[in-house]
């Protein structure tokens, strides 16, 4: 058990980021509370300046390249136009269990240019069964 520096709570050390400079190799915040300081951070002027000086600089250009050259993002950019535009409409309810929900845009054949606004919409649920990220 380790106590947060700042919500002050004990928790286990797994709520902990690995930090190998502090002594005991644990990160002195949980990470719930680094995680609600960094939104707090991003929101500030400061953090918005040194987030886009990030993405302009050299390192962080590699990344966007990197990135953008993945064909999943190009097939999420082609729903996003598609949906926006009106070619395509996004329905309220999931195809596969029926549930009125936000659904997600699936891409059951793949990510090739041919197959972009080719998806079958899933809620939150169906589609982590469908990635394999929860047994059904």
């Amino acid at each position: 058990m380790k106590t947060c520096n700042r919500c002050k709570e004990s928790k286990v050390e797994t709520e902990f980021r690995r930090k190998t400079d502090c002594r005991n190799g644990l990160s002195p915040s949980c990470k719930s509370c680094e995680l609600s300081y960094q939104r707090e951070y991003r929101k500030t002027e400061k953090g918005k300046a040194n987030r886009m000086r990030y993405w302009r600089s050299d390192k962080g250009k590699a990344v966007q390249k990197r990135l953008e050259s993945k064909p999943e993002r190009a097939a999420r950019r082609a729903i996003y136009r598609a949906t926006s535009s009106g070619v395509i409409s996004r329905p309220d309810a999931c195809s596969c269990c029926g549930a009125v929900a936000f659904v997600q845009a699936h891409h059951h054949n793949g990510y090739d240019q041919k197959h972009h606004l080719d998806v079958a919409w899933l809620c939150n649920d169906c589609h982590k069964v469908e990635h394999g990220k929860v047994v059904a």
